[in-house]
């Protein structure tokens, strides 16, 4: 499956596929030789933008499925070493979790957590 966006009726099994591909790339950075491991978490990084791309457009950015995605992008931005774009991912999702779920809740606590880490 291609990781571009081109076709408009790519759905939840597509993102899916996508995060099942995130995850075989994040397992290969464990053994990947030196110079190699950045260039997984680039990989995965771009997986796991396509994959909130697709659900943004499907069921909207405060969606649980594109703030989950969001989340796991947020990690994958990090590790990456992209932090501005760790910490945007962070903020919008840390508003989101606010706003649905109050300031108080783990959920909002936990994304609080993930952006101090970036």
């Amino acid at each position: 499956m291609s990781l571009l966006l081109d076709d408009a009726s790519m759905d939840d099994d597509d993102i899916q596929a996508l995060l099942d591909r995130a995850e075989k790339e994040g397992d290969m950075i464990k053994t990947a030789p030196n110079g190699k491991a950045q260039l997984y978490r680039g990989a995965v990084m771009k997986i796991h933008e396509n994959a909130l791309k697709i659900a943004e457009r499907e069921w909207g950015a405060d969606d649980s499925t594109s703030v989950e995605i969001r989340d796991l992008l947020v990690a994958s931005s990090r590790d990456a070493g992209e932090i501005s774009q760790a910490i945007a991912y962070g903020n919008q999702n840390l508003l989101a979790y606010t706003k649905s779920r109050g300031p108080k809740d783990l959920h909002t606590l936990d994304a609080q957590k993930r952006l101090a880490e970036c």
